[in-house]
């Protein structure tokens, strides 16, 4: 017998049994189709699955609303109990999983913590530009340094805390023979070359002849 037996077809009731279930599954079907685009939207989202598993649910909700309106004029008793039994299983199926959710939700830190790991990750990010700042003037300060100490024809040589050679110049390499990407980073304690070596002695024993002779 369908419902409107039940409501003795008074019209007042039957049109607000028909507008109320309709309103609530018009309602029902719309938030299913907003749940998924704010979940796409938010990919970022923790736990995304519990808002389509909700929507999955509100679908069910809604269809047994609709099969409300149709039984109000058709005894169709058999598929409304089909949809309310989908509907209770997703209803279950959501209330445990929700149940299980809720302690690692509770872990998730609130708005002003992340406000606080906001700030402070800004002040570090300031902090790494202003030091890349420095690091930027004083490396452009050590270049135009280092351009004018190879003007200069003295040797000047720059060693690190572990005795290697950090800074070679032309004078350096004039006076040893070693250019610069070949010494660079390299312990030695004797730095002219072995050609050079000997020719600076054949040139002193030389010089030292030459004075000799005008002694004699």
């Amino acid at each position: 017998m369908p419902h409107g037996y039940c409501y003795m077809w008074n019209p007042g009731l039957v049109w607000l049994h028909m507008i109320s279930d309709s309103l609530i599954a018009f309602s029902y079907f719309t938030i299913p189709f907003v749940l998924p685009w704010f979940v796409r939207k938010r990919r970022d989202l923790p736990f995304s699955w519990i808002f389509l598993l909700f929507g999955a649910f509100i679908v069910a909700w809604g269809a047994t609303h609709v099969m409300e309106v149709w039984n109000s004029w058709h005894a169709q008793y058999w598929p409304a109990g089909g949809l309310k039994a989908v509907t209770a299983i997703a209803s279950v199926a959501t209330a445990i999983l929700l149940a299980r959710l809720v302690p690692q939700a509770l872990e998730l830190p609130n708005i002003s913590e992340w406000a606080r790991a906001n700030a402070a990750l800004e002040s570090e990010i300031h902090e790494r530009r202003e030091l890349e700042i420095d690091l930027r003037i004083s490396e452009s300060r050590f270049r135009e340094q280092a351009e004018l100490l190879d003007l200069t024809n003295d040797a000047v040589i720059v060693r690190n805390l572990r005795n290697e050679i950090t800074y070679w110049n032309l004078g350096a390499e004039e006076l040893y023979g070693w250019r610069t990407e070949e010494i660079l980073g390299k312990v030695r304690t004797n730095f002219s070359r072995p050609c050079f070596r000997r020719s600076w002695r054949r040139s002193k024993r030389k010089r030292w002849r030459g004075d000799r002779g005008k002694a004699n």
